[in-house]
């Protein structure tokens, strides 16, 4: 299945031969899928651990506040559901780096998921991101009218999580974060239920469905 936030880059931005960075890489699975594409993407992570390999994919320490790039020196910068996890209070010196970075005509993608939503609903036991998201999103437009940078596009579209088990979903929300894991014991039932809840059967999987917001901006 395609990656929805792939199709939406793509279709905003040729990444053949352009020089990336995935600013909250995770895994580095998004990281991957541009380099599929012919990006050469730095996946920036505080801590990296490679768990993905790919040619044209790079790993290197480094946070959002502080990005380890000369000036003028990438054509992209993404932050896929990665900018709410940055204290909001630095939020203005993250998104300033990004524009840092940046070439002429570069690009600043960013992709946050809304308040509510399936996979939001079930995930709210172990962490509520209400608050989080809602001033990341503000942060994110109050920027765009600050700056000299120019907001081409923003787009709220549907993704979709897949899962075999209860058990799957847990291991996917908590190996992630310990500050979950240390929550699981408590809650566990009535996130199980709520899973049970959300969930919707497709192909022989359970998939939750969760809405999220992209903005695309050029930067002078």
């Amino acid at each position: 299945m395609s990656d929805p936030h792939l199709l939406h880059l793509k279709a905003l931005f040729d990444l053949s031969q352009k020089q990336v960075v995935d600013v909250g890489a995770g895994t580095g699975a998004f990281a991957c899928a541009m380099a599929a594409e012919g990006a050469k993407v730095m996946a920036l992570e505080p801590n990296p651990h490679e768990t993905t390999a790919i040619d044209g994919v790079t790993w290197h320490a480094g946070t959002a506040e502080t990005l380890p790039l000369a000036d003028t020196s990438v054509d992209l910068v993404c932050f896929i559901f990665s900018l709410h996890h940055v204290p909001l209070s630095e939020h203005q010196q993250a998104l300033n780096e990004a524009l840092r970075v940046l070439r002429p005509e570069g690009r600043l993608h960013i992709v946050e998921p809304e308040v509510h939503g399936a996979m939001t609903e079930v995930l709210k036991f172990v962490e509520d991101e209400t608050h989080v998201r809602q001033a990341t999103a503000k942060n994110i437009n109050d920027f765009a009218d600050r700056s000299t940078i120019t907001r081409l596009y923003d787009v709220t579209y549907e993704v979709t999580r897949r899962f075999r088990d209860f058990e799957g979903f847990v291991d996917r929300v908590t190996g992630v974060s310990p500050e979950r894991r240390a929550k699981l014991p408590t809650v566990r039932r009535e996130m199980q239920e709520a899973f049970f809840a959300f969930a919707e059967q497709e192909d022989g999987d359970l998939i939750l469905r969760q809405p999220c917001t992209a903005w695309h901006f050029q930067s002078g």
